[in-house]
């Protein structure tokens, strides 16, 4: 979206973009996404791009909810519990 947008404004740097969505081997449907973006509303003030990019506060004060509460590995289904084989590990055990 961020090239689309890019190219709606035709700024040269959304080929960095596409150059990314090219490395990483993705197709893009670009109808589909200029679609998209044809139908947001443009805001280019400061208190929206700040409020666009403003970042989620993070606190580590505050209580685990119940889901974190204390180590419960009994509780847990062997199916769920991933082992990795080490060889390193495992030779040197030997």
């Amino acid at each position: 979206m961020l090239s689309e947008r890019l190219i709606q404004r035709e700024c040269n740097y959304s080929i960095l973009f596409d150059v990314l969505i090219k490395i990483a081997g993705y197709e893009v449907v670009r109808e589909e996404i200029s679609e998209m973006v044809g139908k947001e509303e443009r805001d280019d003030t400061m208190e929206a791009i700040d409020k666009e990019w403003e970042d989620i506060e993070v606190r580590f004060d505050e209580p685990m909810g119940e889901s974190c509460s204390g180590s419960n590995v009994d509780q847990v289904p062997s199916e769920q519990i991933i082992v990795r084989h080490d060889p390193v590990r495992h030779a040197a055990a030997k």
